[in-house]
């Protein structure tokens, strides 16, 4: 998933030094979060926007679990954000938003 994220930042020329200046972050801490340490839903979500692309489409690359139903973290997580609570809605309906 978060390889699909750094391919999708390399192919819009964005470095780690450029997402680090544009989130006022040092560079290490770019490099730790597109590998998944540190890294919140909010964050997430702000760097598949620098990349052109949808939380749906990082989701889509992951291999399917057969999972049906969200954990109680996952529902958390998604519904601190009330712009984000749609596309949950939409994932539990199996929509994908």
């Amino acid at each position: 998933m978060l390889a699909y994220l750094r391919e999708a930042l390399r192919q819009r020329r964005l470095t780690a030094k450029t997402i680090a200046a544009e989130f006022g972050v040092a560079e290490p801490t770019i490099r730790r979060w597109l590998h998944g340490r540190g890294l919140t839903l909010e964050r997430l979500d702000q760097l598949c926007t620098l990349a052109g692309i949808d939380l749906r489409d990082l989701a889509a690359t992951l291999p399917e679990s057969g999972a049906t139903e969200f954990t109680l973290a996952q529902e958390r997580l998604l519904a601190a954000d009330r712009a984000r609570l749609p596309v949950l809605c939409n994932l539990e309906r199996g929509r994908g938003g």
